[in-house]
């Protein structure tokens, strides 16, 4: 397969740079230590990737009564962090050219922690402020970890990212489940239940500083040319990735969002809704934990994981609608498809591409259209229930794109590879 700038096995370790860089990196592959430090360094970083977000859903009612904020400028602020993904996805691979993989990982911690902190400060201002900077952080984060996946794990991309999927559900349930209590508990409110995970993008930034010491660039031999590009757009693999990495993202925020309004107007009771959001994410641990076996199991054909994670999902919405009382029958199903899904799809983004830099750009590309159409997904969910005067019309279209869904996982599910000359 030919590649602009050079070629480069996709398991190779990346060149090192600096004094005694070298001879490091030496004793830490003779040592077996470098993949123990890289699979923490993976798992210490996805810890960070939901769980400043998930935060929001829970204390919007107190951030708005603080800050005077309407309700469409509170919709905003929690598709404010997806909108960041769709627009600055494709900087992340040249960030990971100029920087490295591992440096520019760490900068993305050093600006998330800022962002959180900075969100969590008496300033609406800084709220604002904030809240786009750990869009922007994450958005980097997002591209780039896929890639060094692919780079250090060659052989396992799927259980990897299985098993970082499960953090980063595991721990987007704990901000879920202790953001009221935390907000309630002292006089800073709402303020120190944001704040609070400045602490864990801390600790991620100095458990990743060992591995930065073994660090090199990405290797230049996907540099991102007009060629490249044209070549993205042209392939239908691409396309089929990302239209179905766009509608699995698209249910999650969206779920995330609206499922407990859905759940309260047909009899549910608020703390038991809350209650079905946290099974939700619990359900998605072990179901990313499945998808990476099932994987694994499949090798190049992830078919038969499409089916089994793609399933659930409009299975669980149409259940919704037919037989209501059953709602966490129908919670458990959509955390089920929903994490084993998001794991099939950023496996593929590695298992499809040829190298760490042609998984950043693939992943680059696709991320920012699928979470073009997740920030939409919300949105459009929001005024369609205002428009029809009820959710019904909102589950029958998540179900129809379900189901679209489904046909274009099997499609990027086939056997073969991204050819992007």
């Amino acid at each position: 397969m030919s590649r602009r700038g050079g070629t480069a096995h996709p398991a190779a370790p990346a060149p090192q740079t600096g004094p005694g860089a070298a001879s490091g990196s030496r004793s830490l592959a003779r040592s077996g230590l470098r993949p123990g430090f890289m699979l923490v360094g993976i798992l210490i970083i996805a810890a960070n990737l939901r769980a400043p977000i998930t935060v929001v859903g829970p204390l919007i009612a107190p951030v708005r009564d603080s800050l005077d904020l309407s309700p469409a400028a509170a919709s905003i602020l929690i598709a404010l962090p997806v909108f960041c993904f769709a627009v600055l996805s494709p900087t992340a691979p040249w960030l990971g050219r100029r920087l490295g993989l591992e440096r520019a990982l760490l900068a993305a911690l050093v600006a998330l922690a800022v962002g959180i902190l900075g969100r969590s400060l008496p300033s609406s201002l800084s709220l604002w402020l904030g809240t786009a900077l750990i869009g922007s952080a994450l958005a980097i984060v997002n591209v780039l970890l896929p890639s060094l996946v692919k780079r250090e794990f060659p052989r396992s991309p799927g259980r990897i990212t299985g098993v970082y999927s499960a953090v980063q559900s595991g721990t987007a349930a704990v901000a879920s489940a202790i953001a009221v209590p935390i907000a309630g508990a002292t006089g800073d409110g709402w303020r120190l239940s944001f704040g609070i995970w400045t602490g864990l993008a801390l600790i991620a930034i100095g458990v990743f500083l060992p591995v930065l010491r073994h660090a090199g660039p990405i290797r230049a031999e996907a540099s991102r040319t007009p060629g490249d590009a044209r070549g993205l757009w042209r392939s239908p693999l691409v396309w089929h990735l990302t239209i179905f990495n766009g509608l699995q993202a698209l249910l999650y925020y969206t779920v995330l969002t609206w499922w407990p309004t859905i759940e309260r107007l047909s009899g549910v009771g608020a703390s038991e809704a809350g209650l079905h959001q946290g099974v939700l994410q619990v359900v998605s641990i072990v179901s990313s934990l499945g998808a990476g076996w099932v994987l694994q199991r499949g090798g190049d054909d992830a078919r038969p994981a499409v089916w089994a994670f793609g399933l659930p999902g409009p299975v669980g919405l149409v259940g919704q609608i037919l037989f209501p009382g059953l709602g966490l029958l129908w919670v458990i199903l959509l955390g089920f498809g929903i994490g084993g899904t998001f794991v099939v799809v950023t496996s593929l983004f590695s298992i499809r591409s040829a190298n760490p830099a042609q998984t950043a750009r693939l992943s680059s590309f696709a991320l920012t259209c699928g979470y073009t159409l997740a920030a939409l997904g919300p949105v459009s969910a929001g005024a369609l229930a205002s428009l029809s005067g009820t959710w019904l019309t909102v589950l029958l279209g998540l179900t129809a794109l379900q189901i679209v869904q489904l046909c274009f996982g099997l499609l990027s599910g086939r056997p073969g590879s991204v050819d992007v000359r």
